[in-house]
């Protein structure tokens, strides 16, 4: 069993030094305007760069696909605190940080399946502000609004009509990132945005500590059970590339990933043969559900017969995550710890406590 995490004064003590490391450790860089600055060190995010100078943060968001290009610069004065909020797992991170009150309005509201959101919704205090693709911009520019934090994608040809706003636009590009961790650790841009910097911080060492933790109660592991993931959409098959934060997860777990030697960060589109000559003798199946209809066996086979040719299906290894009754897309891009601990316990049952939150086997 994982041995229990630190007593609370010994917690306390890593929590200070750490902060203490984050904030004087950084080296000096001088601005274009002549005044110097302190470095504020990032620990696993490769797109951040972040300065502090006596009036100011600047920080640069490095184009995640064109090497040596900046994709957004930003000084931040002071917190901005009228946001809108076009993404469920940003909206999420706001409300574990304490900053529900920044949010005024959201997209895709149907979609914001967190509590204090819908309060607000229903209350009047948050505002539907349409489909993230084509916001209603009446309603931002009702709102009075300081920011708008939006998921940049390649080319594509920059927000339009938003940009005419002459809103700030926070261009939350963290799902870029090439592990969990560094995309976790966006969550200190954000509070240095949002003006929680310390909660960010601390809620992030949080996060580390404990992803380290489980990564090496997996690691004393013998075995290395083979895993591949997700299930054919139409007549293609996404995977996980080798080098995606899905694989790095399931490494982490001490699984071996079918896919572990390849080179892509993003998915894969494969045909169902192609996956089934990869993953036949794979040990487990992680796949996760979007639909209202929760997947059985029966579901899952009558959708693609050929299914059932997997051994993982045969030996009843197949886990899957119903999304609509988790919190699992709001949760995991910043709290990557509680997903490596469930794809622990599904491919090493009984080296941790607890019940997986996420997944369970496919009835």
């Amino acid at each position: 069993m994982m041995r229990n995490f630190a007593c609370n004064t010994l917690w306390g003590i890593v929590s200070i030094l750490w902060l203490l490391a984050v904030s004087c450790t950084g080296r000096q860089a001088v601005g274009s305007h002549g005044a110097s600055g302190d470095t504020i060190p990032f620990r696993h995010a490769t797109l951040l760069t972040a300065v502090r100078y006596p009036s100011h943060v600047h920080v640069e968001i490095k184009n995640p696909w064109r090497k040596g290009e900046v994709l957004h610069r930003y000084d931040i004065r002071q917190p901005y605190r009228r946001a809108v909020i076009t993404t469920t797992s940003h909206s999420q991170l706001l409300v574990s940080l304490g900053q529900t009150a920044v949010i005024k309005g959201v997209c895709d509201a149907r979609y914001m399946r967190i509590d204090a959101v819908q309060r607000g919704l229903q209350q009047g205090t948050i505002t539907d502000c349409g489909n993230a693709m084509q916001p209603l911009q009446e309603r931002i520019i009702a709102l009075h609004a300081d920011a708008v934090l939006v998921s940049p994608f390649e080319n594509n040809g920059g927000y339009g009509s938003l940009e005419a706003l002459g809103i700030p636009l926070i261009e939350a590009a963290d799902y870029m990132e090439p592990t969990p961790l560094a995309r976790a650790e966006w969550m200190r841009f954000y509070g240095l945005l949002f003006g929680c910097e310390h909660e960010a911080d601390s809620l992030f060492l949080l996060v580390e500590q404990r992803y380290r933790a489980l990564a090496d109660s997996a690691a004393v592991c013998v075995s290395r059970p083979t895993v591949f993931s997700e299930r054919q959409t139409g007549n293609v098959w996404y995977v996980p590339g080798g080098e995606s934060c899905m694989a790095r997860l399931m490494a982490d777990a001490a699984g071996q990933y079918v896919w572990h030697d390849d080179a892509h960060s993003g998915s894969l589109p494969l045909s169902f043969e192609e996956v089934l000559t990869k993953a036949r003798k794979a040990d487990f199946w992680l796949l996760t559900n979007s639909t209202h209809v929760p997947l059985t066996t029966s579901l899952l086979v009558a959708e693609q017969p050929g299914y059932a040719q997997f051994e993982a299906f045969r030996k009843q290894q197949v886990f899957v995550c119903e999304t609509n009754a988790t919190r699992y897309f709001e949760t995991i891009p910043f709290r990557p710890d509680l997903l490596l601990h469930d794809i622990i316990q599904v491919l090493h049952p009984g080296l941790l406590q607890g019940t997986p939150q996420f997944y369970h086997r496919l009835p």
